[in-house]
C-alpha cells in the first residue's frame, strides 16, 4: 500500500518517511515534504507568450493605472472589445473541474454589468481551428456574486459556471475570453446592461482542486 517495511517515525512530531528504500516520501520536523527517487513529480515553470491582452481600439476599453484594473465603459460589446487570456493546465491540477471568476470593483450602485466569458480549449496533440469569430466558443454569463452591496466601492467577486475539464491532462490549454455585454448581444443576459459606470476589472483566474504536487510522469498525470 505504499507505507512500506521502512516508514519511520522518530517521535510524535519528528520525521516520517514513506516508501521503499530509494523510492519514497519524507517528511522532516519543519513539515517540509521531500521526494527521493521515483516519487518525484513533473510540473511546469511558465512563460506565457500571451498573457491578458486588451484591444482599445474602439476606445471602451483601457488600463486604469491609478486603480490598477481594465476599465469597461457603459457601451463595451460583444464581440468587439474583448480581453484574450491564455490559461496552461498545471501539472498538479485535478483534472475535474475549474471554476473561473473575476474580481472587480461594483460601484455606486447594486446594478450587475454583463459580464460574459467565452471559452474554448486547446488540447495538445489535437487539431484545433484558426477563428474567425467567437462560433467555436462557448459562452457564458456571470451567475454568481459573493459579496452583497452595500454603499461606496465594493471589491467584488463573481463567478462563471463551472468548466468541465475531466477529458483533459497536463499541459493542455484554455482559452479565455472576456467581454462587457452591454448590449446582451449574446441573449445570454435578461436585457442590455444596466449600469451605467465604466466598470472596472482587477483579475480574471479560476480555481483549480489539486491531488499531487506534480505529474508522475513529465507529460502525463
Amino acid at each position: 500500500m505504499g507505507l512500506g517495511w521502512n516508514k519511520k517515525l522518530s517521535s510524535l512530531w519528528g520525521n516520517i518517511r514513506i516508501g521503499t528504500t530509494d523510492d519514497y516520501s519524507y517528511f522532516e520536523e519543519d513539515g517540509t515534504l521531500e521526494f527521493n527517487g521515483d516519487a518525484t513529480v513533473w510540473d511546469d515553470l511558465r512563460f506565457p507568450l500571451q498573457g491578458a491582452r486588451i484591444n482599445i481600439a474602439a476606445g471602451r476599453l483601457d488600463y486604469d493605472f491609478l486603480n490598477g484594473g481594465v476599465g469597461f465603459q457603459s457601451n463595451a460589446r460583444y464581440p468587439e472589445e474583448p480581453v484574450s487570456m491564455i490559461c496552461q493546465l498545471e501539472h498538479k491540477t485535478k483534472f475535474d473541474i475549474v471554476r473561473p471568476h473575476i474580481h472587480w470593483m461594483q460601484q455606486s450602485g447594486v446594478s450587475i454589468p454583463n459580464w460574459l466569458l467565452a471559452h474554448k480549449v486547446l488540447e495538445n496533440g489535437t487539431t484545433t481551428t484558426l477563428e474567425s469569430d467567437f462560433s467555436n466558443y462557448t459562452l457564458t454569463a456571470a451567475d454568481s456574486h459573493m459579496f452583497p452591496y452595500t454603499s461606496g466601492n465594493l471589491v467584488q467577486l463573481s463567478t462563471f459556471p463551472d468548466i468541465d475539464v475531466s477529458s483533459l491532462t497536463v499541459s493542455d490549454f484554455l482559452h479565455f475570453v472576456l467581454f462587457r455585454d452591454s448590449a446582451n448581444t449574446s441573449t445570454l443576459f435578461s436585457g442590455s446592461d444596466p449600469s451605467s459606470e465604466t466598470e472596472l476589472i482587477f483579475e480574471f483566474d479560476i480555481h483549480i482542486e489539486i491531488d499531487t504536487l506534480g505529474s508522475r510522469t513529465e507529460f502525463t498525470k
